[in-house]
């Protein structure tokens, strides 16, 4: 489902500089500094309230940046989500679907609002196993782990640039993690870059570039990645 050839030339996807989110008088991000390059593999740790997920929904355009500067792509944005909107994908405990539409209608509204092949969704149904009586079922009626496969079939149809992917084990069987652990591997190749958080015991059969610390609104480079070819989280 991904591009295929030589892995693409480095290039920057995101850059953020000294940007802030609060809620209300209480600042979860400060002064917060992140540049992704073209085929990275990020994990992103952080104690729990650190504000991972405020961070990935204002990348995706869900929150807003109260300030700071935001470049994607190359060209800065001016805090409006349709500007961020084609070039992130974000995977998060909520699956941002429908509930009262069948898991098909979902993913062809995806595909209508992409006016993407529909080859492009029949092979990502085909890839997660989805088959037709999943397909048929209201997203409202699934378990969490069917949800997850639909919204990783979301992410594939749509393919951005920058995929953002918070806790994306959670849920899956071993069979899921195995096929999502291959995509990344796959879409990292073909210039993909791909940002993840994970629970201190998960194991993912991936390599990761670099690792990120966020703690006090802030993000570092975690010294607990020795090497980056030995960047198989948490084996």
């Amino acid at each position: 489902m991904t591009q295929s050839g030589s892995e693409v030339a480095r290039g920057e996807v995101l850059d953020l500089t000294y940007v802030n989110v609060s809620y209300g008088v209480n600042p979860i991000l400060v002064d917060l500094s992140l540049n992704l390059e073209m085929g990275e593999v990020v994990r992103l740790r952080g104690a729990n309230g650190s504000g991972k997920t405020t961070l990935y929904r204002a990348i995706a355009g869900l929150n807003r940046f109260d300030s700071g500067s935001v470049r994607i792509m190359g060209s800065r944005i001016q805090q409006s989500r349709r500007e961020l909107l084609p070039h992130v994908g974000l995977v998060s405990h909520d699956s941002y679907l429908y509930a009262t539409l069948t898991v098909r209608e979902n993913l062809e509204l995806i595909s209508k609002n992409l006016s993407a092949d529909p080859s492009r969704m029949e092979g990502a149904l085909d890839y997660f196993g989805i088959g037709k009586v999943l397909q048929e079922s209201k997203v409202d009626q699934l378990s969490s782990g069917q949800s997850k496969r639909v919204q990783l079939a979301a992410l594939l149809i749509k393919n951005p640039p920058l995929w953002l992917l918070d806790e994306p084990h959670s849920s899956l069987d071993l069979s899921g993690r195995g096929l999502l652990d291959r995509l990344i591997s796959q879409a990292a190749t073909s210039g993909t870059t791909i940002v993840f958080t994970s629970h201190e015991g998960d194991s993912f059969d991936i390599a990761f570039t670099r690792q990120l610390l966020l703690s006090r609104g802030s993000i570092t480079e975690d010294s607990k990645l020795n090497n980056p070819e030995d960047g198989v989280a948490d084996r």
